[in-house]
């Protein structure tokens, strides 16, 4: 993965965490791709509207495949979206396994909008316990957070994509802000392989 790809990967993992100016021009957008035209893709979003977003070559494209809950290991750089507990623990939304060459980005614990009072934490597992490893401590920088995994979360990882993944039908998540033209305009997409949603 080259450097570009990897620093803007980890700007849509952070994107929430910036600053409030950027806050109000870039949004992630998640559905379903119904048409591809060229460089601009019609995306069906989950609030019943259609989003036309133009995605130039050099945009970054990631494809998420299924993992396993056994993928996660002591030592193993994730990121989870997850919903604080009354107890002090998160609870899992979903759970991505960064590839090796992606080990360190978007570190930190910060808001994230996969659903309302949702956060993002990424880091490394510390320790693993309870049944079939599903409570994770994640350590980053500054802190740790305990993460329960409950059964039926999803589980996914990271490989590249490219423009040719864009079809109809895909489901994606893509970070966008409007152009000077008014349009918008993606800075990176990330695409759910063989029909999955990306979770996060």
């Amino acid at each position: 993965m080259t450097v570009r790809r990897r620093v803007l990967l980890a700007a849509l993992l952070i994107a929430p965490a910036v600053s409030c100016a950027e806050i109000e021009t870039t949004r992630n957008f998640r559905g379903t791709v119904t048409r591809v035209v060229g460089t601009y893709v019609s995306v069906a979003t989950r609030d019943g509207r259609t989003r036309t977003i133009a995605v130039p070559a050099e945009t970054p494209i990631s494809i998420v495949v299924p993992a396993r809950i056994a993928d996660i290991r002591t030592g193993s750089y994730i990121g989870t979206a997850a919903i604080p507990q009354p107890d002090g623990t998160l609870r899992a939304l979903e759970v991505h396994v960064f590839p090796d060459d992606l080990r360190g980005l978007g570190q930190g614990h910060h808001p994230w909008d996969l659903q309302p009072g949702s956060t993002m934490t990424n880091g490394i597992v510390g320790t693993l316990t309870g049944n079939d490893g599903r409570r994770l401590t994640v350590v980053y920088q500054g802190g740790q957070q305990t993460v329960v995994v409950p059964p039926g979360v999803p589980v996914v990882t990271y490989r590249d994509g490219s423009p040719s993944s864009l079809v109809t039908g895909a489901h994606v998540l893509i970070a966008a802000s409007p152009s000077t033209q008014g349009v918008l305009r993606a800075s990176r997409v990330v695409i759910g392989a063989d029909g999955t949603d990306p979770p996060m």
